[in-house]
């Protein structure tokens, strides 16, 4: 079957949307050779490229989770830090001293779970919410 570029194109960008999506690989395949009958490698290649741009979208978004989380250790890090001969010499209340300790531990933990989407390119939640 002899297909133009332009419906190619369009056709890539719908198993890019379906991949994005979640649709599982044989229902893309199903769809491709039913509707455009595209078959093979050439199916096979479009579904790969729908996988690579899913994991750069996940990637991205797994960058700037990074990110904040590491600007929030930081902060509640620097915080923690300057208190912390203050409360060695104090009373000061336990809700004082576990609220940042809280935050540090909050944003460390979204630091590492970015991490492994970062790392993985493979993500349980939605790409877009």
């Amino acid at each position: 079957m002899n297909i133009s570029d332009a419906k190619l194109q369009t056709i890539q960008d719908q198993v890019i949307s379906k991949i994005h999506w979640e649709a599982p690989d044989e229902e893309v395949l199903e769809w491709l050779e039913e509707k455009h009958g595209i078959t093979d490698e050439r199916a096979l290649a479009m579904i790969a490229l729908g996988h690579r741009k899913r994991k750069k979208a996940i990637r991205e978004k797994a960058l700037f989770q990074i990110l904040f989380a590491f600007i929030g250790m930081g902060i509640t890090g620097c915080y923690i830090g300057m208190k912390w001969l203050e409360w060695q010499d104090s009373y000061a209340s336990v809700r004082v001293k576990i609220l940042p300790c809280f935050l540090f531990i909050l944003s460390f933990t979204a630091f590492l779970h970015g991490l492994a989407r970062f790392i993985s390119g493979k993500t349980d939640l939605p790409l877009d919410p």
